[in-house]
């Protein structure tokens, strides 16, 4: 007997002959969403987002297929560290189903909701940071992708301290030439003011929902209670705790004309980049971002380390940035729960995407050697002598290279994948 139009399904339930639901993560008017397990794939966890069937007019219904159908065929040829992966889209009688990466976490909402006080604006840079990567690398698609609804609750931190971006229902490729949005769509209040009718949606409309989001995390005021009151009261007329210099970014990012905005979200994290303590150094875009050209063969800045006593590192099993050291054994120890990896003698480090780790993380670079300090996945390379960002035929994307050099040869590892040359 099929289910009425509104009921979820059961726990046990078996969908498309594959997919057994494990329990109800979410519901709301028009669908839900289940943590499943595939039987066919070993009890592989997926995310399992469903449309209901509810009882809207038939033209509202198309519109809200045709949105879903869209966020599927949109995540599909997407692939960044801080988007979902998509597994799966189908059908089964009159719901529609998108199994999807399940993300192990929760959203910034949910984190903004249980927090006493305030966020502390060294955690909230290091999502924006990472915000910034996920914004450019769907800004640097062609064409565009406008996200359009970034808000708290659209965030997700993962148990590893990953960003994830999820809800794609309402994004939308950027066309050149057109003088308004197709539909208004966005959260009001977090939705950039062009949003509202009076102009097209681009890059900076993104840019502009992130300060907002920004500024919810930072002071806990809530847009969406004055949705159409510009500009935003001061962060530090509301949290004192914020830096002069963290206020003047969410201030630009929150310009009522867009044109006074940051004009990219590469040039905002570069704004950010100063603020965020644990990060050393320049972050290299993570694997998969589009570019319209090879930057190199220059070498990215390094920090000089040698000899180096200490340094602020992502470790994998704190969950968090921690105080590492360089023994003299040539190993690399984390101060605070004794993981410790070989690492040579320690001549430069560098911040570079982990596929294994997911996210950014510090990689430290002897003469043979290149070490995550997040996973300890190590490659051998000999004599390094610089990195650039180069485009990568296994990744199929601009991915991160170390260049070593001995008697006169050249040798590249990408630090994403592993491929030598």
């Amino acid at each position: 007997m099929p289910l009425a139009p509104t009921t979820p399904l059961a726990i046990g339930a078996v969908v498309q002959g594959r997919y057994r639901v494990l329990s109800l993560l979410g519901r709301g008017g028009m669908g839900a969403v289940y943590l499943v397990e595939d039987v066919r794939v070993f009890g592989k966890r997926w995310a399992l987002k469903e449309l209901l069937d509810t009882l809207l007019a038939p033209a509202d219904r198309a519109q809200a297929i045709q949105q879903f159908q869209a966020e599927a065929q949109m995540l599909v040829r997407l692939s960044h560290p801080n988007l979902p992966q998509i597994a799966d889209y189908f059908s089964e009688g009159s719901r529609q189903y998108l199994a999807m990466e399940y993300v192990d976490g929760e959203t910034l909402e949910a984190i903004l909701e249980r927090t006493k006080g305030f966020l502390t604006e060294a955690q909230v840079t290091d999502w924006a940071v990472q915000l910034c990567d996920v914004l450019a690398y769907l800004h640097g698609q062609t064409p565009p992708v406008i996200f359009r609804d970034l808000k708290p609750d659209n965030v997700m931190l993962t148990q590893a301290g990953v960003i994830k971006l999820i809800d794609f229902g309402i994004a939308r490729v950027f066309r050149p030439g057109r003088a308004k949005d197709t539909h208004i769509m966005g959260t009001p209040g977090f939705a950039a003011p062009e949003q509202y009718g009076s102009g097209q949606t681009d890059a900076r409309s993104d840019i502009y929902s992130l300060g907002a989001t920004l500024h919810c995390l930072l002071t806990q005021y809530d847009p969406a209670a004055q949705p159409f009151v510009f500009p935003f009261p001061s962060c530090r007329s509301l949290n004192s705790g914020i830096s002069p210099q963290f206020d003047a970014v969410i201030g630009k990012a929150t310009q009522r004309d867009a044109s006074q905005r940051y004009q990219t979200a590469a040039e905002m994290k570069q704004a950010l980049l100063p603020l965020a303590p644990n990060r050393l150094g320049p972050i290299l875009p993570a694997a998969g971002t589009p570019m319209s050209r090879i930057v190199g063969p220059e070498p990215v800045q390094w920090i000089q380390t040698s000899p180096m006593n200490a340094m602020a590192a992502y470790c994998g099993a704190c969950k968090r940035d921690t105080t590492w050291i360089e023994d003299y054994d040539g190993s690399c120890t984390c101060m605070e729960c004794d993981q410790s990896w070989p690492a040579g003698s320690v001549n430069e480090v560098i911040q570079a995407p982990c596929k294994k780790c997911s996210r950014q993380t510090t990689w430290v670079l002897s003469d043979e050697t290149c070490t995550c300090l997040g996973c300890g996945q190590s490659y051998n390379i000999s004599g390094v002598t610089g990195t650039l960002e180069a485009y990568c035929s296994k990744c199929k994307a601009k991915a991160p290279w170390v260049i070593g050099d001995v008697d006169y040869e050249t040798h590249r590892l990408c630090l994403w994948c592993g491929q030598q040359r």
